[in-house]
């Protein structure tokens, strides 16, 4: 794993002028809009816009610029290279985290080609990570009854046996315990103490009594939920009840690098449904991702999806 300072990524070393404000990496072939702004894009991300405005057949002056949403229409300019700020970044350099002094006009290459560039700013569908049940993962996490890292030899895992695979977000950190419906599993089966009879799903006796279960692999199916999304929908659709409105632990905010087990939120039904009502997988396929990475993401699809529709005829 790279170190911290490694891992800084490499347009937090070039100047804002010479990142493209919609993908934001270097500019490659940079092209300016005839917007009077002097905005300019790279060429593949105007061509995105251009694509999205269904502007074929219509004269490009004609399609907004997609910062200010002006237009050259009638003005006889038309969108064009950026020639100086090209010769600019012929002229700049910066450093990689690799040790290069990289010129700006060649950054898009050295990027294909640079493991830790790569590795930090190249947009992935998923992170390779090993095959794991999903069942395993959501009963023990790779963790002992204490908390530690399991050394069982049952789930020790050899780094050198590993058969990498891709796998999206939810494969990751997949398989969430709704311990609303295994606290009702419990209550209906009967096999609790009067304390945990009468607690909520968050009570402490009732607590223990679901890790006991979970442990003892007692717990049906319909209690795990295979996926962030599938957990939020669930809890959104099947329990609008007093249990889900009090204070509890959210597992998904738990399951993020970032996590923290110990933050309880104040209403996990109110939490789900403003934090993770909507899948934000969509924009974020590997949580792990650095943040320019998915600013990226957003910000090409927020270009697709915000082209205006220009005709011919208008």
């Amino acid at each position: 794993m790279f170190s911290p300072d490694a891992r800084r990524s490499f347009v937090e070393r070039v100047d804002e002028r010479f990142l493209c404000p919609c993908c934001r990496f270097v500019f490659t072939g940079p092209t300016r809009f005839p917007c009077g702004n002097a905005h300019a894009f790279c060429l593949a991300c105007a061509e995105t816009w251009f694509d999205s405005s269904g502007a074929r057949g219509v004269a490009r002056a004609d399609v907004p610029c997609p910062m200010c949403r002006c237009t050259a229409r009638g003005s006889g300019r038309s969108v064009e290279r950026d020639d100086a700020l090209e010769a600019a970044l012929r002229e700049t350099r910066a450093a990689c985290d690799c040790g290069a002094s990289v010129v700006l006009s060649e950054a898009s290459r050295h990027y294909e080609t640079c493991e830790i560039t790569r590795a930090i700013t190249a947009p992935r569908s998923g992170a390779r990570t090993p095959s794991t049940s999903r069942r395993r993962v959501a009963r023990d996490g790779g963790r002992g009854n204490d908390g530690a890292a399991s050394s069982d030899a049952d789930v020790e895992i050899d780094a050198d046996e590993i058969e990498a695979d891709e796998t999206d977000v939810d494969e990751m950190y997949s398989g969430f315990l709704c311990t609303l419906c295994a606290a009702a599993f419990l209550r209906e089966s009967g096999d609790l103490d009067d304390d945990a009879q009468s607690e909520a799903h968050n009570g402490t006796s009732m607590r223990e009594a679901i890790e006991r279960a979970r442990l003892a692999d007692d717990l049906p199916d319909a209690c795990y939920l295979d996926s962030m999304t599938a957990f939020a929908d669930h809890v959104l659709a099947d329990h609008d009840e007093p249990d889900a409105h009090s204070p509890d632990v959210c597992p998904i905010c738990v399951s993020l690098p970032h996590g923290d087990p110990d933050r309880v939120v104040a209403d996990l039904y109110e939490h789900l449904r403003r934090r993770h009502g909507f899948d934000w997988t969509l924009y974020a396929p590997d949580p792990r991702a650095d943040e320019y990475e998915i600013l990226a993401r957003v910000m090409r699809d927020s270009l697709r999806d915000a082209a205006p529709r220009v005709n011919a005829d208008d």
